[in-house]
């Protein structure tokens, strides 16, 4: 805040006074600008937290799937009579349903 040549003070203590008072001011207005952009990393530091949260959780979720899938690789080759949908195939050739009835009637 710039002051005009009129409205400066006539006596040294008035001006001391009011350079004080201008000083007050802008730390004022620091403080505020200061305080936001606090607000601001902390609110980056959250996100930059969760997107790493959601990334761990992605990978443990892929792992998962890879050993899985690696599980269901080798149990097929373990058991080549199990088919594509994991069902033992009938004599006959017709795919055994895995809910209800079996194949043996049970």
């Amino acid at each position: 805040m710039t002051s005009k040549p009129a409205d400066l003070p006539a006596d040294l203590a008035s001006a001391y006074l009011a350079l004080l008072s201008e000083r007050e001011m802008l730390q004022a207005e620091r403080d505020v600008v200061v305080a936001e952009r606090d607000t601001v990393v902390a609110a980056r530091d959250i996100a930059v937290a969760q997107a790493a949260n959601a990334q761990a959780m992605l990978s443990d979720s892929e792992a998962l799937i890879a050993r899985l899938e690696l599980a269901i690789q080798e149990a097929r080759t373990a058991r080549p009579e199990i088919g594509a949908h994991g069902a033992t195939d009938r004599p006959d050739g017709i795919a055994a349903r895995r809910a209800g009835r079996g194949c043996d009637g049970r």
